[in-house]
Formats: structure tokens, C-alpha cells, sequence
């Protein structure tokens, strides 16, 4: 007995002797990577909540991440860039992840060289590099998983009973970070199924039921600060009931499971289009292969595991609708990463069997490792988020042109947070006040905004209103709750417009830079940049000189690679043509040319400015030669999608 120890200890010793090397490569790489791409300012969707909310102890969206949350606030309590150390951190994740997917691989069989090439190469995918970016929840999730299973594999080949309190300890701790850990379950019941003879001992299961609560522990969090009355308590849970709600996701549950067959193909497709980005068609050719590789070097069991974890993530992600879900695509992309790299290694086998010059020599391998990571590498340094201000340059640009005490509608949430970082860093006036329509069917943040704006005025419809809101909410489900909640938020957006009409000045920011439409909440809008100010009266207003934005967008659109940064830019050239066509119809054309001469400064492919551009030089100033070498250029660009009138009055007049 006292011989077997013996020989298991030293097994787990000579395993971290080999590996540790190994594992510090990857962490070391993408520590330093990431923390040079890595963002300094708050960014889009939740991460700017995230920034928002740390240093606050406020309470997040459902369902609560109660980890990170705990884990944004103490860096939020540091004398730093608070945005800059979260994504920081978050590029730390990942790297921690590389680094314990290298002992994961080599549990399951696979060779060192193998486990190291790929967390190198899972690591550089496009998206689990844009998510490591920025202060995000997911980074830390993926990592939390995977140390789950390495520790639940460590288990397995070691059976000590502190490995095996530590698993259960991290798989808490995982489900503390983000509900969506349970996709592990089959996993983890599988595994355990087959190690089911050395699990007998209820000592086992007492052991783990406690080190899984113990990692719960961090959604204690949630009903303590609520019932502190924190400034931003978001769904109040105070109360059992409330904290349920919020843990289980309620306000989003009529999102999941609700979707038509076609809704969950266009998931599934926009799965598949995130797949496609994350490695280049030529590495997912791989996939197949791999897929022969995996068969042939892994035990069934870990292959049942594995293959149910995918399974389960890819149809949960393809039956929930929410716009922001890259992250939940990581675990199942990793799994898939898998497959790809085992096609490498396949092809790699096959061509040392064929290609005599690959049999000598150690430098092969490397060199072959180096030239597949070299292009996924290129665009993780292409996806550099170091120099990324573009919330922080739009809410400047909104607030900048409009006057003091005015209060603002967006549905847009990032614009929302981003006002409200803006304010605590006193670059916006604090009467100046931020509200967001759909969250106004909640108690919690109406009482937000009184406590927060505590001169604006809430309309006395609001409490029947909530009431309503709420009531619906137990009713109804899927798609008729989301309709029913939509009307009564709009009505009480209506009503806070009725109540504020004529005391304060009101804006409103479309969410849609697309959406034509001079009204919102049947309130007209007059067009002031990239925000309109409503209009409570019929006298007709001068448009408004509005044009000047950021200049670093200035040098084009095609300068830039965010997605967020792009459609920044489109929309700052939106607005300019948008101001270009209030001068003509105020019948002050010449003043049209320098706002439309700036549109296609931001984008040059921004195709309805450059038709208007000639219009103007042609049909109001007669400078014929010069509109028509515009117009010309917008249909050779234009293609099919040229004004079929353009097209027909250059046949008849540019001769």
C-alpha cells in the first residue's frame, strides 16, 4: 500500500515537471500580448455596465455574475484606469486558460508539442482574442471551465481528495461567474460514470456537495448589497423570490427556447459565420480530419464527454436571441479548436510518412507550428483595442450639442452606461440626465433615476404603468411578453415626454443610424447631429450646425477595423448627409456642401452623401461639370444599387 503512494505521488510529480514549462510558454505569450492590444477606455455592450459598476458594489444585469462583479469592484477600488486593469485582467484569463488547457490536453492523452501548439493556436482565435480584450465576463468563464475539468482529470489519474474538493470547489465558482456552466454536466457525469467504482464512499459526495456550495458562496453577494440599497441594484433581489429572478435570468427568459425554426437556423448560422471568423475556411477544413485523429487517440469516454459538452452549448446558444453572444460561443469554438488542431496533426503525420526531409531534423515541427500561427497571430494584432474610444468619443459627441439641464431617450444601453461613467468623471454635467425605455418598467430603476436625478420629474402614470409591467411579466411569455412589455414602456416614455414638455429640453438618440423617421413616441424630432432634439412646438427651427465630430474618424472609414469603430463612423456620416439635406430643404444650399464633403470623409463609400453631393453641385449651385464627375463616381461605386434616376440623367445629359 505505502509503495503504490509512492509511485502516485511521484507521477504527479514528474507531471508537473514536465508541464509547468510548457504551460508558462502560452500564459506568459498571451499575458504580454493582451496587455498591449488590450483597451484603456470603457467599451461597448457590458463592458461599459462593468466599468460603470465597479468601485459602486452595484448589482449587474441578471444573472448577476456575482464573481466578476465582486472581482470589478476590488479593482475598482484601485488607484488606476479602472477600464485599462479590467481588460487587463481579462487578457489574463485567457491566458490562464492556454495554460491549463496544455494540462487538460495532456490528460487526455495528448503529447506535450501537441497540448502546447494548441492553446497557442485556441488562444489566437478572433474571438476569444476580441472578448480578451475588453471588461467582459467571459474571459474568466472559459478559464473557470477548463480548470474544472483539468482539476476533475487530475482527479482521475491521481484519486486525492484534495484534487477532488478542489474541482468541485472551481465548478462552483465557474456557475458563481456565469449560469451556463451547467453545459458541463454531461461531461462531468460522464466522466464520473466511468470512475464510478472508486466513488462509493458517501464521504466522496459530502465532500463535493460542500466544496460546491462553498464555491456558490460569491451569489451571497447579491441579496446582501441589495438589502444595503445600493445606487444600481438591478432586479432588487432583496427578497428569495427576487434573487430567483435574477440568478434564473427572468427579465430574458422570453428570449430562450421561444425561437421559430427559422429564428434558430439564423442562431445556428451566425454561430457557424462566428466559427468562420475565429479561424480562416482553410483551417476549418482541418475540422474533418481532426475529427479522425480524435477518434483515434482518445479514450471514448473523454470523446462522449467532450462531444456532449459541444452538443449541449451549441443548442442552448442557437435557441437563445440576444445580440452580444460571442462569449457564449467561446467553450463550444475551444471544443471545435480541438478538432482542427487534430486534422493538423493528421495531415502532419501523413506528410512526414510521405516526405523524407520532415523525418530529420526537430526544426520541422516548430518551423511547420510557427508558419499555421502566424496568420491567426496577425489578426489578433490587427484586433488591437489599445487605441478603441469610440463609445467614449460618441457620448461626447451627443452630449456636446445639446444645452444644459436636458434630458436624453435612448434605448441604445451603451450610450447609457457610457453617460453615466462620463458624469462620474465629471466630463458631463451632473443635471444632465440619461434614461433608458425599456429599463423604465422596473421598480428598481425608477427608483434609480430619483435617486440619481433627483430634480427629474416621473409622472404619476408611472406606478399603474410599473404595476402593468410587472403583471405581464407572470402572464405571459415568449413573444407576447416581449410585445406587451415593449407598449407600456413606450407609453411610459410617452408619458415622461408629456410630463417634461416645455420644462426641460429632451433628446432623443436613435439606436437604428438608418432609421429615417422625423418622430419618436409620436413627439417630433429635429435632427442635431448624431441626436435629435424633440420638438414641442410647430415653429420651424434653423438646422443645426452639427458636423463636428471626433476627427480622428476623419481618416476614414477604411483606416479602421472594430466593428464598433466602423459603425461609428457610418453614423457620423449619416448625420452629416442627414444635415446636408436640412440646408437644401431650408433652401441654403451652399451651406449643404461642407457637411456632405465631410460625410465621405468619414466614409468614401457612403453612397447616398455622394448622390446628394451631386445633386447639390447639378440642381441647386449649376456647377454641372463638377456634379457630374461626382455623380459618375457614385454609379461606377454604386454599381446595381446607383439610382436608377442618376443613372438615366448622366445617359442624357453628360456628353
Amino acid at each position: 500500500m505505502a509503495d503504490n503512494r509512492e509511485t502516485q505521488t511521484g507521477g504527479v510529480k514528474d507531471f508537473f515537471s514536465k508541464t509547468a514549462g510548457a504551460s508558462a510558454a502560452p500564459f506568459l505569450f498571451f499575458s504580454i500580448l493582451f496587455a498591449c492590444l488590450a483597451s484603456r477606455d470603457f467599451y461597448w455592450d457590458d463592458s461599459a455596465e462593468f466599468v460603470y459598476l465597479a468601485g459602486t458594489w452595484g448589482i449587474a444585469h441578471p444573472s448577476g455574475y456575482p464573481l466578476y462583479t465582486v472581482f470589478c469592484n476590488l479593482i475598482g477600488a484601485l488607484q488606476g484606469p479602472t477600464a485599462w486593469l479590467l481588460s487587463i485582467s481579462n487578457g489574463l484569463f485567457t491566458a490562464l486558460f492556454a495554460a491549463v488547457l496544455v494540462r487538460v490536453l495532456q490528460h487526455l492523452g495528448w503529447t506535450l508539442k501537441q497540448a502546447v501548439f494548441t492553446a497557442f493556436f485556441i488562444g489566437l482565435g478572433a474571438v476569444t482574442v476580441r472578448l480578451s480584450l475588453v471588461p467582459e465576463v467571459y474571459s474568466l468563464h472559459l478559464f473557470l471551465q477548463w480548470l474544472a475539468v483539468e482539476r476533475l482529470l487530475q482527479w482521475r489519474k491521481t484519486r486525492s481528495r484534495g484534487v477532488w474538493a478542489s474541482f468541485w470547489l472551481v465548478f462552483g465558482l465557474s456557475f458563481s461567474n456565469h449560469l451556463t456552466s451547467f453545459w458541463l454536466f454531461p461531461a462531468i457525469l460522464i466522466w464520473l460514470w466511468y470512475e464510478r467504482k472508486s466513488l462509493k464512499s458517501w464521504r466522496h459526495w459530502l465532500l463535493a456537495g460542500g466544496c460546491f456550495l462553498a464555491g456558490l458562496l460569491p451569489y451571497l453577494y447579491l441579496p446582501l448589497r441589495a438589502l444595503s440599497d445600493p445606487l444600481y441594484n438591478q432586479g432588487d433581489p432583496s427578497t428569495l423570490s427576487a434573487l430567483l429572478d435574477v440568478i434564473g435570468g427572468k427579465a430574458y427568459r422570453y428570449r430562450l427556447f421561444t425561437l421559430s425554426w427559422a429564428e434558430f437556423l439564423e442562431q445556428a448560422r451566425l454561430w457557424g459565420q462566428g466559427l468562420w471568423e475565429q479561424w480562416s475556411p482553410v483551417y476549418l477544413a482541418a475540422v474533418l480530419p481532426g475529427g479522425v485523429w480524435l477518434a483515434g487517440r482518445m479514450a471514448r469516454r473523454d470523446l462522449l464527454a467532450l462531444g456532449s459538452w459541444l452538443l449541449l452549448g451549441c443548442l442552448y446558444a442557437w435557441n437563445y436571441y440576444i445580440p452580444d453572444k460571442d462569449g457564449y460561443h467561446l467553450a463550444t469554438y475551444a471544443l471545435v479548436g480541438l478538432s482542427v488542431c487534430g486534422g493538423f496533426f493528421l495531415l502532419y503525420e501523413q506528410a512526414r510518412k510521405r516526405l523524407s526531409f520532415l523525418k530529420t531534423g526537430a526544426h520541422w515541427p516548430i518551423f511547420l507550428a510557427v508558419a499555421v500561427l502566424i496568420w491567426p497571430l496577425g489578426q489578433a494584432l490587427r484586433a488591437s483595442q489599445a487605441d478603441n474610444s469610440s463609445l467614449r468619443d460618441l457620448s461626447v459627441d451627443v452630449w456636446r450639442v445639446l444645452p444644459p439641464k436636458t434630458v436624453l431617450i435612448t434605448e441604445d444601453i451603451n450610450l447609457h452606461y457610457a453617460t453615466l461613467i462620463l458624469q462620474r468623471e465629471g466630463l458631463i454635467e451632473a443635471d444632465r440626465a440619461v434614461v433608458n425605455p425599456y429599463l423604465l418598467g422596473f421598480d428598481w430603476y425608477r427608483r434609480f433615476l430619483a435617486r440619481r436625478y433627483p430634480d427629474l420629474e416621473h409622472p404619476p402614470e408611472w406606478e399603474s404603468l410599473g404595476v402593468a409591467f410587472r403583471e405581464a411579466g407572470e402572464q405571459l411569455d415568449g413573444e407576447a411578453l416581449g410585445s406587451k412589455r415593449q407598449d407600456l414602456v413606450e407609453e411610459m416614455t410617452r408619458e415622461l415626454m408629456r410630463t417634461l414638455a416645455r420644462k426641460r429640453p429632451m433628446a432623443y438618440y436613435r439606436l437604428d443610424a438608418g432609421d429615417e423617421s422625423g418622430t419618436a413616441f409620436g413627439f417630433r424630432l429635429q435632427n442635431a447631429g448624431v441626436v435629435s432634439k424633440v420638438v414641442f412646438d410647430e415653429e420651424e427651427r434653423e438646422p443645426v450646425s452639427a458636423c463636428e465630430f471626433s476627427p480622428k474618424y476623419l481618416a476614414g472609414k477604411e483606416r479602421f477595423r472594430d466593428a464598433r469603430e466602423k459603425s461609428l463612423i457610418g453614423r457620423y456620416a449619416t448625420a452629416c448627409n442627414r444635415q446636408a439635406i436640412e440646408w437644401v430643404e431650408a433652401g441654403r444650399p451652399e451651406e449643404a456642401l461642407p457637411a456632405l464633403r465631410r460625410a465621405l470623409r468619414y466614409d468614401p463609400e457612403y453612397y447616398p452623401a455622394m448622390k446628394n453631393l451631386g445633386l447639390v453641385l447639378v440642381k441647386h449651385l449649376g456647377k454641372k461639370t463638377e456634379g457630374i464627375e461626382v455623380w459618375k463616381r457614385y454609379v461606377e461605386k454604386a454599381g446595381d444599387d446607383a439610382d436608377s434616376a442618376v443613372r438615366r440623367w448622366l445617359r442624357e445629359n453628360a456628353h
